[in-house]
């Protein structure tokens, strides 16, 4: 599955209304770190069965980057059954940082 654009309107149906795993990458535009890391979450969703990949311009949509604690760029956050659950994770430098994140979040252990 690919990775889903959101905005300001498809935001809660998608990720706060979805009854499994979702998992939402903040970005921005300008930012090197995003840029890098993208392609990383695009394989990544390609792969992972177990959750819905979303991504959302923090900068176009400053009051949900806020809502959910996104300070630095690129952020990936974890939801389950539209909760947050914490342990965001902030600049991954690598594919397997993300990995990681992730398979510990879905196996649900703490980091």
């Amino acid at each position: 599955m690919a990775v889903i654009e959101l905005n300001g309107s498809t935001f809660s149906k998608n990720v706060l209304e979805h009854k499994g795993n979702a998992v939402v990458y903040f970005y921005a535009e300008w930012c090197s770190d995003c840029q890098r890391a993208s392609p990383f979450m695009d394989a990544i969703a390609a792969k992972e069965k177990r959750a819905r990949f979303f991504k959302l311009d923090a900068q176009k949509f400053q009051g949900i980057a806020d809502k959910f604690g996104v300070d630095y760029y690129p952020t990936i956050v974890f939801f389950k059954s539209g909760k947050d659950i914490g342990g965001h994770i902030s600049e991954p430098q690598e594919r397997d940082d993300i990995e990681k994140w992730l398979e510990a979040k879905l196996s649900g252990h703490a980091e």
